[in-house]
């Protein structure tokens, strides 16, 4: 415990004993142990991906793929080849002290309202004119050209952008659509 009258720290030498070895022992136990070994062995190959290509945090934490750490598919396959580790369910690797296995389904959760989150947000930041970011656009076209050509000269060029952004994304649709016509 450190207080702010005491300019000291004390450092304590802990060892961890078996517990079934004749040593008793109150308060500290590490269960599944191999799954922790195999958790940091594993993680470790992980070190460098995450810096090399930020795109793996994207991933969301349900799909079970080789870029996510934690995936079921992931976690079989790697525990499979080796005889001394049993296959284990990702479930098991969550576990938190107030939602205890329901710690997956929220993180889940949480990752979908984030990622919704994030798409409405760039969505509104599209300079198309009822959207937040036509809105700026247009107040921009007001400071900028509303004073030389006029406020509807700038409420008519916001609306053209407008317009060339939903073409631009309608062609999108709809033009690979037209080829099969042809």
């Amino acid at each position: 415990m450190l207080r702010k009258d005491v300019k000291e720290v004390k450092k304590f030498n802990v060892e961890l004993r078996d517990l079934g070895g004749g040593h008793p022992m109150i308060g500290v136990k590490i269960a599944n142990s191999d799954i922790l070994e195999w958790s940091v062995q594993y993680l470790d190959s992980y070190k460098n991906v995450a810096l090399k290509n930020p795109i793996i945090h994207l991933v969301p934490p349900s799909y079970p793929t080789v870029l996510h750490p934690y995936s079921d598919r992931v976690i079989c396959s790697t525990t499979n080849q080796s005889t001394t580790t049993a296959c284990f369910d990702v479930k098991s690797l969550y576990i938190h002290p107030l939602f205890g296995q329901n710690y997956y389904i929220i993180a889940n959760l949480l990752f979908w309202i984030w990622f919704v989150n994030i798409n409405v947000a760039i969505f509104n930041a599209l300079p198309i004119y009822p959207l937040d970011g036509g809105q700026a656009l247009r107040k921009l076209f007001s400071i900028t050209i509303g004073k030389k050509l006029g406020e509807k000269s700038a409420f008519y060029l916001s609306v053209s952008v407008t317009l060339v952004l939903v073409g631009l994304i309608f062609s999108l649709i709809m033009v690979p659509y037209l080829a099969l016509l042809a």
